[in-house]
């Protein structure tokens, strides 16, 4: 499981950047002065939908994986990763809701709060991702 839970992880953090890369792009594309042709909105969702089921599966091979020993409790990387993916899972669910209410907001003025808002909240889900990865990791 611990393997497959590695996968996933690898595969959450390329899923997760090419999803901020895509959505930054449709981003600018609508509000930056790209003329709102929507060449990445598609593309930012699928590849947001499809993170989002590689994120929560891997977390679940983490969650009901057998624990061979009984561990005391203790700040180590291990803790320092659980609480970094708790707060990338907790921004997860917040993006697809800021996500479904920016969509809606198609034509009134406070898309473009919304759509900031789940921009900031998306770059910080990568980046409590990376540090995830980064303290199993160095």
């Amino acid at each position: 499981m611990l393997q497959f839970h590695q996968i996933g992880g690898y595969l959450t953090l390329a899923g997760l950047t090419a999803t901020a890369v895509l959505g930054q792009l449709d981003y600018l594309d609508k509000y930056g002065g790209g003329g709102d042709v929507g060449t990445y909105r598609t593309w930012h969702r699928w590849t947001a939908a499809g993170t989002t089921a590689v994120f929560f599966g891997t977390a679940a091979l983490a969650v009901f994986a057998p624990s061979p020993i009984e561990k005391q409790t203790r700040l180590d990387t291990a803790t320092l990763h659980k609480i970094a993916m708790t707060v990338a899972a907790a921004g997860m669910v917040t993006q697809i809701v800021l996500g479904l209410v920016t969509a809606s907001k198609e034509g009134q003025n406070s898309q473009r709060d919304f759509a900031l808002a789940h921009q900031i909240v998306g770059y910080t889900t990568l980046a409590a991702s990376y540090a995830g990865f980064a303290v199993l990791a160095f």
